[in-house]
C-alpha cells in the first residue's frame, strides 16, 4: 500500500473518524511504510479475550427450528435481518455441523468501524452466495445456538449479557448487502435479541467471533 493510497483511505466513508485522526498523526511523522502504519492502527482497536471451544455435538441442531421466536425455554427475539442471513446460510442445508470447532473472542477497545475491526484480526466477510461461505455461516450460527443453550435466560458465559452485542460474523447476503450479524441479552425483556445491521461503528466493549487468535 502506497502513501497516496493511505491518503485515499482518509476520504473513505467506511473508516471511523478516530482511526482517520490516528492515520493523520502517523502520516505527519512518516511518509513511508504505509502498510505498517495501517496494521499498527488496526491492532489498537481490538484486544483478544478468550478462546471458544465447541465440543462435538451429539445432537444435530436444526438452525431454522432453533432460531424461532417465542420458545418458553429459549426466549429469543429474531430480527428480520438476522433471519435474512440465516435463510441464505441454510438455503441448501438447515442443520448446523456437529464437528468440534474453535473460535476466538476479541473485544473493541475504542470506537471503530466494522472494517477497522475486521482488519484488526484479518477477519473476512462471509459470502453467502458460495457453498463455502454458507458452510462457514452455519458453523457460526451453530456455535451461537450452542452458546445460547448454555445461557438461555441470561446466565454468564461466552456471550455478553451486559447490554453489549457479541458479533458472530460479517455476512454478505445473496442480495449483495453486508450485515453485521450479532446477538445481545435484553435485560429488560429478559430475552436474547438476534439481529443483523448494516456496517457502521462500534463503541468500546463489543465482542466478536474470529478465526484468528493471534491479534
Amino acid at each position: 500500500m502506497t502513501y497516496s493510497k493511505v491518503n485515499e483511505l482518509l476520504n473513505a466513508g467506511f473508516i471511523s473518524e478516530d482511526t482517520k485522526n490516528e492515520l493523520r498523526e502517523l502520516l505527519a511523522k512518516a511518509k513511508n511504510g504505509a502498510t505498517e502504519i495501517v496494521q499498527t492502527i488496526a491492532k489498537t482497536v481490538t484486544k483478544f479475550i478468550k478462546k471458544v471451544a465447541i465440543e462435538k455435538q451429539t445432537k444435530t441442531i436444526n438452525l431454522k427450528d432453533f432460531f424461532t421466536a417465542g420458545k418458553k425455554d429459549q426466549p429469543l427475539y429474531i430480527w428480520d435481518n438476522f433471519k435474512a442471513a440465516l435463510d441464505d446460510a441454510t438455503s441448501d442445508e438447515v442443520n448446523a455441523p456437529t464437528d468440534p470447532d474453535q473460535f476466538f473472542l476479541h473485544e473493541t477497545t475504542k470506537t471503530a468501524a466494522d472494517n477497522d475491526v475486521m482488519n484488526s484480526v484479518k477477519e473476512n466477510i462471509i459470502d453467502l452466495s458460495t457453498a463455502e461461505g454458507r458452510l462457514e455461516a452455519r458453523k457460526r450460527f451453530g456455535a451461537l445456538a450452542h452458546l445460547l443453550s448454555n445461557q438461555p435466560t441470561g446466565q454468564d458465559g461466552y456471550l455478553q449479557t451486559n447490554g453489549y452485542s457479541t458479533i458472530i460474523g460479517w455476512m454478505k447476503l445473496k442480495s449483495g448487502n453486508v450485515l453485521t450479524v450479532r446477538c445481545g441479552w435484553d435485560a429488560g425483556d429478559r430475552r436474547w435479541r438476534c439481529n443483523g445491521s448494516g456496517q457502521g461503528e462500534w463503541c468500546a466493549g463489543h465482542q466478536f467471533f474470529s478465526r484468528n487468535g493471534e491479534a
